[in-house]
């Protein structure tokens, strides 16, 4: 392939600022779009518990020095979700209360 063919072949994928501002303009003039969701049950939080021990600082110090602590670790699901290439990604238990809360 020469290097002609290379450079055209590479400028058709290059937006200029006009003609992005064009295309943008082109996607408003149709309305807004229904933003696209999916359910993913990976989306979790780790939550730590530190109710079961003594004393929290003391905990913490010896947990940096490799030390075990009586902490609860659990995953619970993400409070919001994750916006990604326009597709919302929420955790199913989380959908259940945006849908609860709309009706």
């Amino acid at each position: 392939m020469s290097d002609d063919t290379t450079n055209a072949a590479a400028t058709d994928n290059v937006f200029t600022l006009a003609k992005l501002e064009e295309a943008m303009a082109k996607i408003r003039a149709l309305g807004p779009l229904p933003p696209v969701i999916r359910e993913s049950a990976f989306l979790t939080e780790r939550h730590e518990d530190w109710s079961r021990v003594r004393s929290p600082g003391r905990a913490a110090r010896r947990l940096q020095q490799g030390h075990r602590q009586n902490i609860d670790l659990h995953q619970a699901p993400m409070s919001g979700g994750l916006l990604l290439d326009g597709v919302l990604y929420v955790h199913p238990l989380t959908m259940l209360k945006i849908k609860g809360s709309a009706v």
